[in-house]
This record gives C-alpha cells, structure tokens and sequence, in this order.
C-alpha cells in the first residue's frame, strides 16, 4: 500500500504541476504529455458501468503520446479522500499503454493495461490485466458512432475473466456541449451473469476554454439498468454521478 500511495501522489502532482504550467511550444512536437485531474461524485466504469466506489473520488492522470507513431504510455490514479491513502479500499493505479491511429474515415484506440486495485465486492484478487479498445467512426447525421470492448483477465480469479462492451454515439448540438447516449453489456465477468443489455446512459458535458490547451470540463450521466439487479446476478444498478475534470495539453 506504502507503494501505491507514493505513485498516487506522484500522479496528483504532476497532473496539478503540469496542468498549470504555460507551454512554449509553437508548433506539434515529436512528443506530447497530455494532464488531467477529475473530482467525481462516484467512480463508476466507463465501460462496464459497475459503481467501483459510491463515494467521491480524485483521479489524476498524465499521459505521455509519441505524436508521429500514436503510440502512448499512461498512468491513472483514483483516491478516495473518504478513507485516505493508507486504507485497503478506495484506491487505485492503473499502467496503461497503447496505440491511437486513424485508419481512413475510422480513429482506432488499442491498449493494454494494468489495474493495480484495491479488492472490489466480488473480486478474488483485485489487480487484473486488460486489452481493450474504442473505435469511432465518421459522422453520420451529426452524430459520430463509437464501439468500446474490453476483456479482463483477473489475477488469482480466471474463472472470473470476461468482455464488456459499449456501444453509442456523441454529438454536439451547440459548441463545447457534448450528448453521448450508449448501452453496455459483458460476458459472466467479475462472477457475474452474462448480459447482452446491461445497462443505458446518457453522459452531458460543457468544455470551457480557460487559457490556451488548458480546459475545464464539468459533466454528469445519468444510468439506467436495463439487466438483472445485482442480487440477481447483475452488475450495474440506477446511478446519477457527476464531476469536473481540469485537463491540460502541451
């Protein structure tokens, strides 16, 4: 845990240094490092849609991008002020590291990951590995299709590995609103039953411009379970979250 609270605040410090800092480069660089800080009210899964945490949350990120190739390297932090640094529950550090290359009309995401974590509910183990990916594709009648898909493999717990998915569409009725609608479902990952329709959301997000690259971010999603309740079996539940992410690129 002494590990995992030295990284957690590595990653909070350089994502609050960098995030603040002015950029003197005029030009696209071989390199980049994109930051971000985030405060949510919960930390629910972006792609599975389970609650990992129902208190608040910070998570920090900073991401390293190799600009010419799309390779990039990153990690994410999440604590939980609740229960501070030194309990078993609450945080997490995830190494992530990946590929972002448009394909034609298509943008392709493809990552690995690891999830260094505390012990979640039906977990065996907690820490797992992870390839995923998003693919988003060129805009049809305003609104841009996308299609997310992960297998998790749990350490000390394979017959718990599974796939989840998402798939929706964002669109942007105004400038810097964004609507994203989207509907999950996962194999019996995480000791769960298998759900084709897991769960629907709907994400709303106003992108405000503070100073050049540096922007802040307020959203909330509102998710409505669409699959078995979790005491039957299920994985994601009626939840409404929000937050505010603080995100700056150099």
């Amino acid at each position: 845990m002494k590990r995992k609270m030295n990284l957690l605040l590595a990653i909070m410090a350089m994502a609050v240094f960098f995030s603040v800092k002015s950029s003197f480069a005029e030009e696209k660089q071989v390199f980049g490092i994109d930051t971000s800080v985030s405060m949510y009210s919960q930390y629910a899964g972006g792609v599975s849609g389970f609650v990992f945490f129902d208190e608040a949350v910070i998570q920090p990120s900073i991401t390293l991008n190799h600009n010419p190739s799309g390779l990039y390297a990153m990690l994410w932090g999440s604590y939980s002020p609740q229960d501070g640094f030194n309990s078993d529950y609450g945080d997490e550090v995830d190494y992530i590291a990946g590929i972002n290359r448009d394909i034609g009309p298509v943008n392709i995401d493809f990552y690995y990951a690891y999830f260094n974590c505390y012990k979640l509910n039906s977990h065996s183990a907690g820490d797992s590995h992870a390839v995923g990916t998003v693919i988003a594709f060129p805009e049809i009648l305003k609104l841009e299709p996308f299609i997310e898909a992960e297998c998790d493999f749990i350490k000390g717990a394979s017959r718990q590995n599974g796939l989840m998915y998402r798939v929706g569409a964002r669109t942007a009725p105004v400038e810097n609103l964004s609507l994203e609608l989207s509907a999950g479902g996962h194999s019996e990952i995480y000791g769960t039953r298998t759900e084709l329709a897991s769960f629907a959301r709907l994400a709303i997000s106003y992108k405000v411009e503070l100073a050049k690259n540096l922007a802040l971010t307020p959203e909330i999603n509102f998710q409505k379970r669409v699959g078995y309740s979790q005491s039957n079996g299920g994985m994601t539940e009626d939840v409404i979250w929000g937050g505010v992410t603080l995100d700056y690129s150099f």
